[in-house]
């Protein structure tokens, strides 16, 4: 994810303008910002569903800005490392927002809608690059499968990435399953992904070198410069099923890259129900539909 710059805002004078402010004047006396008790103050700031910077709730993005601040303030009487806002920040941002788009949002049954989900093929002479990360323990697993425009596996595989978070995991899928189209000589593609912050790494343009996710995402995107066309799209988790179980595979053997040219058991059943168009169902909340 790109890490948001924040400008100079009209009330300060040259520093940069803090989160707080942009959260709809959150800092405004009537607001009772200040004035709350504590158990208060952290009960009204993580229920509130105002929407902040990369679609994040302040619900989500406060408590990871109180817990950044709290091991920055460690780390300064602990450490004696100096203490700098604007990374403290970034930080706060950057996990809130791993979290949010790489956790599934619970919604009420009561408020959703009911949809039938299920692999879709790709366009004609396209093929369809299904990715997932599994994390369990701290520990994470990537897996993923290239499928032809009638549902065919091409090739799959699953690897046993080490510790780390979902998002990781995804990436690590992103970059394997690139390279092993690039290697199939296929030049139109489909990518699917459940976790949306991929897609946003993706097509975002991230010019920090020294973001953790510089790297790979860049290589990412050289290794897609080679195709004629290409495209990635979010997926819900009932679509992603093959993916989703070749990382699962992948984290619980602790198995280096292991790649398959015919299609491994553990997916056979899944690379069927795809074909046959056979789905689940997924419950979506009714404010998203109405979007």
């Amino acid at each position: 994810m790109v890490v948001p710059r924040f400008g100079i805002g009209g009330r300060g004078r040259g520093e940069k303008q803090s989160v707080a402010y942009m959260h709809n004047d959150n800092l405004n006396p009537q607001n009772n910002f200040y004035s709350l008790n504590l158990q208060e103050w952290l009960k009204t700031n993580c229920t509130k569903d105002n929407t902040m910077c990369h679609r994040l709730p302040w619900k989500t993005l406060f408590p990871y800005i109180v817990r950044s601040i709290w091991l920055s303030r460690n780390n300064l009487i602990f450490n004696h490392k100096p203490f700098n806002p604007i990374q403290t920040l970034n930080q706060a941002i950057q996990h809130a927002s791993e979290y949010h788009f790489s956790t599934p949002q619970l919604t009420t049954i009561n408020n959703s809608t009911i949809i039938h989900v299920s692999w879709q093929k790709p366009p004609p002479s396209f093929h369809k690059l299904n990715i997932d990360g599994s994390a369990f323990n701290g520990l994470i697993g990537s897996g993923g499968v290239i499928q032809d425009d009638h549902g065919r596996h091409v090739t799959s595989f699953y690897k046993f990435v080490g510790k780390g978070h979902a998002l990781l995991a995804e990436l690590w899928a992103l970059q394997i399953g690139i390279k092993l189209a690039k290697d199939c000589q296929i030049e139109n593609l489909v990518i699917e992904t459940n976790a949306i912050l991929v897609k946003d790494l993706l097509c975002n343009s991230l010019n920090n070198i020294n973001h953790k996710y510089y790297i790979v995402t860049q290589n990412c995107r050289s290794l897609l410069m080679s195709f004629r066309s290409w495209r990635i799209r979010h997926s819900y988790r009932e679509g992603n099923k093959c993916a989703d179980a070749l990382a699962n595979k992948g984290r619980e053997t602790k198995a280096d890259l292991t790649i398959f040219t015919s299609p491994p058991a553990i997916i056979r059943h899944l690379l069927l129900a795809d074909i046959l168009d056979i789905g689940d169902d997924h419950y979506v909340s009714n404010a998203i539909t109405n979007t």
